[in-house]
């Protein structure tokens, strides 16, 4: 998959396909079905497959004070979209020159006359140009007197009749539910992130944390998780170790700001200053005040062991990463578990 920050630095050679578009938060499993239709098209029509999508998401453009809402920031956007087959990834900057263009001035300027789109596939509730007043009926006309054909893929709904959305998914991730989260994605959710230095307390009690910058990222329910956490190396091969999350503002220490630290089992090597990814698989308890630094020592042993219990269950790195065609087998890479 080739990445382009700028819709014109596209070669000729990639114009003339399919594009998908959306902002793709999540990459849950209504998006994939946009993805699915999109490439099916690619493959039948022998025309490039492309994506294009937006940074900073334009929630976030609009409201800069907005709390941090991704739930893959782009980067893990990337990541997740490599796995799917696509050709090109077209990142468009959502700028001031960009959200003020007329939904039509859209279509002519960047659609056609810089991509050259054949076919657009997008989601029923699609809306562009300045102030969102283009929508799939605008889309459809502007198909017909600019010569390319659009698909609309309706919205996905679960077995509940509700819609499957990245607002659902946030919802439930606030709640502590990733299970609930995993089924609207159709893959764990997971953090990449920074390792950074913390005040090394864990390290003093006998349990080294990985301190993580989560500040990009929507954040889950304050509490401790069974985690699989990933340590991917210079060529982006991931190893997996199990271990435990935590998510709060640590008030035995000291309760003031809020942090996202991991502890893996049986593991002693240096990734100060390293990426590494964090898969939250199952809540375990709320954040509590202890008695003491020998309570919370206690207590973290017991969420060890619970912990363990739960993974003992999954593989950590071989979860089912895609549904609707886009599965793990489609991945060449194999992770291997640590």
């Amino acid at each position: 998959m080739r990445v382009f920050h700028k819709y014109h630095d596209v070669p000729i050679s990639s114009k003339g396909g399919v594009i998908a578009i959306g902002n793709f938060d999540g990459v849950h499993k209504g998006h994939q079905a946009i993805l699915k239709a999109a490439k099916q098209i690619a493959k039948a029509d022998k025309i490039p497959f492309n994506v294009l999508t937006f940074e900073p998401h334009p929630s976030q453009a609009f409201d800069r004070e907005r709390e941090p809402f991704r739930l893959t920031p782009v980067r893990s956007k990337v990541r997740v979209l490599s796995k799917l087959g696509i050709d090109n990834l077209i990142i468009m900057h959502f700028v001031a020159d960009f959200y003020n263009m007329s939904a039509e001035d859209f279509i002519e300027k960047v659609i056609v006359g810089g991509l050259g789109a054949a076919h657009l596939v997008v989601g029923e509730g699609y809306h562009f140009g300045k102030d969102c007043l283009g929508d799939t009926s605008l889309l459809q006309e502007l198909g017909k007197k600019y010569g390319f054909k659009v698909t609309v893929v309706p919205n996905l709904l679960n077995k509940d009749k509700e819609r499957i959305s990245s607002s659902a998914a946030r919802f439930f991730l606030k709640r502590g539910d990733v299970a609930k989260v995993k089924e609207i994605l159709g893959r764990y959710w997971e953090i990449e992130a920074r390792v950074i230095k913390g005040n090394q307390i864990g390290r003093t009690l006998g349990f080294p944390t990985a301190n993580l910058d989560t500040l990009d990222y929507a954040t889950p329910r304050t509490g401790v998780y069974a985690a699989h956490i990933g340590i991917p190396d210079k060529k982006g091969k991931v190893t997996w170790f199990d271990g435990v999350m935590n998510y709060g503002s640590r008030p035995t220490v000291d309760g003031k700001n809020t942090f996202l630290e991991a502890h893996i089992f049986d593991f002693d090597g240096d990734i100060y200053g390293k990426r590494i990814i964090v898969r939250p698989i199952k809540f375990l308890r709320p954040e509590m005040k202890m008695n003491g630094l020998e309570d919370l020592k206690k207590h973290i042993k017991e969420d060890i062991v619970w912990a363990k219990i739960v993974l003992s269950d999954t593989v950590a790195g071989n979860a089912p990463f895609m549904i609707f065609g886009f599965d793990g087998a489609a991945d060449k890479e194999r992770d291997n578990k640590g």
